[in-house]
């Protein structure tokens, strides 16, 4: 099979640990329909890691890739020992710094970070990734550990901690319209992270949204981000990165680049579990059991196969994966169709418009009428060009 420059890895997550010491009720990977990681070693072993390494220095090396971004992931990916990540680093940058500019990122719940891990962290160039849904009232809800208990005091000290140490971090969070929009970002943004991204829960039309707050504009989640958006572009708030809002802008304004869930630019995302078994991208475990697994290991088969799996090669496609209605409409070349997990449809497959569509629709327009109050006219001549159907 030829892969074209567009059929490409360039984004590895390395699921270090098929374990997690919280039990978030809306968790994709331990709370929904794929159940696979109670098979799956606790941790990834140095065998496992090293062989992944090889696989990945012959994909770019065959590929002559240039840049690539490793992530580490779990699962808690702090419940891997200290030595794995300085093992790891050791091994990527013996194996690839004369080849190509390595990134390193680690997303984490926040529990075990204390200064030691801040330290190690940054010493190795790992960027931080923590998972928080804003303030306490918002964290209690989801956010608990396997006794019930609330994470968030945990949590809170290693925001601090990460904003005393002036590290940079960015935050990842799940949005939820029961709590006010400019409250949990306004808790977020005292602690100085350099991005925050604001993510939809991972649902999807065989398993829809609180249908409580379901209207004509989505289910409160466009709305939400509206409120956001304010706030945040009306104070100026640009030393720190919304990335929802900066890579709808950037779409918006005729940016090529593209994220999962925007835009219509192929998303080379290969993942490997602990036990070595290549993955499509974790969160479509949301959809039905057994829809990321492959078949096929570091130990048999090489990265390009991995591709041959319909989910991989469809999430590349990005355009050939559309329905018609998705083609027909103005907002595609922003939003993409919407991130594949929420396309999903018990009958359709993921033929079918994001769940979040009328969601997606509204902030992007919002976000579009901001920018034309601009006045400025070539940018007002480029999204016009852009809000078009395919």
């Amino acid at each position: 099979m030829s892969l074209d420059n567009e059929k490409l890895f360039n984004f590895f997550l390395l699921k270090v640990s098929s374990r997690c010491n919280l039990n978030c009720s809306y968790c994709y990977e331990y709370n929904s329909f794929d159940q696979s990681w109670l098979k799956k070693p606790k941790l990834m072993s140095n065998e496992v890691l090293t062989k992944a390494v090889e696989r990945i220095k012959t994909h770019i090396t065959k590929h002559n890739l240039k840049n690539i971004t490793i992530i580490f992931h779990g699962g808690e990916p702090l419940l891997a020992p200290q030595e794995f990540y300085k093992t790891s680093v050791k091994l990527f940058d013996e194996g690839l710094k004369d080849i190509c500019n390595v990134k390193y990122g680690i997303q984490t719940n926040g529990v075990l970070l204390n200064e030691s891990w801040v330290l190690l962290l940054t010493k190795l160039n790992i960027g931080i990734g923590i998972s928080v849904d804003g303030n306490e009232k918002a964290t209690t809800v989801y956010r608990v550990d396997h006794k019930g208990n609330s994470s968030f005091p945990k949590l809170e000290k290693a925001l601090k901690l990460l904003k005393d140490k002036e590290a940079k971090f960015g935050i990842l969070t799940v949005m939820n319209p029961e709590f006010d929009p400019v409250e949990i970002f306004e808790y977020l943004y005292q602690f100085n992270p350099f991005q925050i991204d604001f993510l939809f829960p991972h649902r999807n039309h065989s398993n829809p949204p609180n249908l409580s707050y379901e209207s004509e504009t989505g289910y409160g989640y466009g709305k939400w981000l509206s409120n956001v958006f304010d706030y945040w572009w009306k104070k100026d708030l640009s030393e720190t990165n919304v990335r929802i809002f900066a890579d709808i802008i950037h779409l918006l304004l005729g940016g090529k680049y593209a994220t999962e869930s925007l835009g219509l630019a192929p998303i080379g995302i290969g993942a490997i579990q602990t036990d070595g078994g290549y993955e499509a991208v974790d969160s479509l475990k949301s959809t039905y059991d057994g829809a990321v697994a492959t078949g096929k290991t570091v130990f048999d088969a090489d990265i390009d196969k991995i591709i041959e799996h319909s989910l991989i090669g469809t999430r590349m496609e990005r355009v050939g994966s559309l329905c018609s209605d998705c083609r027909a409409c103005k907002y595609v070349n922003v939003c993409g169709g919407g991130y594949m997990p929420h396309r999903y449809h018990p009958t359709k497959g993921f033929s079918a418009p994001s769940i979040y569509c009328q969601d997606l629709k509204f902030i992007i327009q919002h976000i579009a009428n901001a920018l034309y109050q601009e006045n400025d006219l070539n940018m007002c001549n480029q999204i016009t060009n852009i809000l078009q159907p395919l």
